[in-house]
């Protein structure tokens, strides 16, 4: 782990600490977006409670950078789903601030209202937060869960629901077993927090899918060059590389010593997975001393890696201060979790609190 720490600072530039008075606490918790088996996160609950965040960020993008981006991965997604949503029931532009604000306020003073919740969703959608409009429902998918019958409140739901979406079962488990479903979302109604902040950042998409695919490409033909000759001393270094690779990988499947399947979260949080998750994400850093070994491109494909993690701290921060809060939680997909981590320790101002040093 040192050695993937030298590389980020080296990257950005970093060679000091952060001596600046700590203004603001960040929790930052590594996560999944898809967990297999079943979890146990009692323990990653008590350790949110104990922090006491005012507000939790997510993979979001807030609707101005929605607005902003017209290139990325899910554009064309949230494209056709707006068309949709706007198709089904319209609402002016200028007047979705006000539908909004007075939605809230009838969700607020009847929580059980799940139909005022799918028509806040909606709302949300429209006006391009999507980190909002899923928490509202998420919240009309565990009502069903519980009360399989009411069908009324399914068929109104459909007013949001994509097309595939066609069965309650459907519906359900496309709002389960991520880290919202477990772990944000939860803890955000027992702490009273009623609205999900975005943090994420999507500008330099179209130049990180191009920086991956070119360094993969790059990466299978030298693959097939080391394999001619493979017990040259290059070749050896390479296997025992990825046989490393390997071996990590059947740890993590099954769980370490201190951390089982059931407790993936706490796994997501250790260095050992910060390691493994490097190494898949980006590169073995061992791979980039080896002769031959295209590590110009891999360089390329953390610059952009490294760009969104950056601006999504920086939103963090940013989006923090505006609301003025003093401690936040930011829950991001595993593979963020280090490199967010060591930017925001290097940040003036922040004080960063890792989940498993909380007790």
């Amino acid at each position: 782990m040192k050695q993937l720490k030298v590389i980020i600072l080296f990257f950005l530039g970093i060679s000091g600490t952060n001596a600046q008075s700590e203004q603001l606490e960040i929790l930052l918790i590594g996560a999944s977006h898809n967990y297999a088996e079943a979890q146990d996160v009692s323990g990653v609950h008590q350790k949110i409670a104990a922090f006491k965040p005012e507000a939790f960020f997510g993979e979001w993008l807030s609707p101005e950078d929605e607005k902003r981006v017209h290139d990325y991965w899910n554009k064309e997604n949230v494209k056709a789903r707006t068309k949709r949503l706007y198709d089904k029931r319209p609402i002016a532009e200028e007047k979705l601030p006000g539908v909004i604000a007075e939605l809230k306020q009838k969700v607020n003073s009847n929580p059980s209202d799940f139909k005022a919740k799918v028509d806040l969703a909606h709302a949300y959608y429209l006006g391009l937060d999507a980190g909002n409009g899923y928490y509202q429902m998420w919240q009309v998918s565990k009502a069903l869960k519980k009360n399989h019958a009411d069908a009324p409140l399914f068929e109104y739901a459909k007013l949001v629901l994509s097309p595939w979406a066609d069965s309650l079962h459907k519906f359900v488990n496309g709002y389960s077993n991520n880290e919202y479903d477990l772990i944000a979302f939860p803890m955000m109604q027992k702490l009273g927090l009623p609205e999900m902040y975005a943090m994420d950042s999507q500008e330099f998409d179209p130049f990180w899918g191009e920086a991956w695919a070119y360094s993969d490409s790059l990466a299978t033909l030298y693959e097939q060059q080391v394999s001619r000759d493979s017990n040259s001393a290059e070749a050896l270094q390479y296997k025992a590389i990825q046989q490393k690779v390997k071996e990590m990988e059947k740890k993590w499947k099954n769980g370490t010593g201190v951390y089982g399947p059931d407790k993936k979260t706490e796994m997501l949080n250790t260095p050992e997975a910060d390691d493994y998750l490097f190494r898949v994400n980006i590169v073995s850093p061992e791979l980039l001393a080896l002769r031959g070994f295209p590590a110009h491109a891999f360089q390329e494909k953390l610059h952009w890696w490294m760009m969104r993690n950056i601006t999504m701290c920086q939103n963090t921060i940013d989006r923090a201060k505006a609301g003025g809060f003093k401690r936040v939680a930011v829950i991001v997909g595993a593979g963020h979790r280090y490199p967010m981590a060591t930017l925001f320790s290097q940040m003036p101002g922040v004080k960063l609190v890792n989940l498993l040093d909380l007790r």
